[in-house]
């Protein structure tokens, strides 16, 4: 990573919205701009999101997070910026 051209990071926060995430992912992925991580974190899903991001979706910069439990929105918001490889506060 140099300073031209940082990593930029991208969370995208789903709950049984799996079609609105494939919207959400196809324009993060068509940005011109691609030095990112695309950090999905499902807040416990249960409408196949996992299987359709895997059957759709062949991109490294790709990352999907399954929450165990539906907790919210705010959780799952900060479960994304935890999971950044650029969270500056990591211990």
């Amino acid at each position: 990573m140099s300073p031209q051209n940082p990593l930029v990071s991208v969370y995208i926060t789903t709950f049984n919205r799996r079609l609105l995430l494939e919207r959400a992912l196809n324009s993060v992925l068509s940005q011109t701009y691609t030095n990112i991580e695309i950090l999905i974190i499902d807040d416990a899903s249960t409408d196949g999101t996992k299987e359709y991001i895997d059957k759709n979706f062949n991109d490294s910069r790709i990352q999907y997070f399954l929450l165990s439990k539906n907790k919210g929105a705010c959780h799952a918001r900060n479960s994304g910026i935890n999971h950044s490889s650029i969270f500056i506060f990591k211990k």
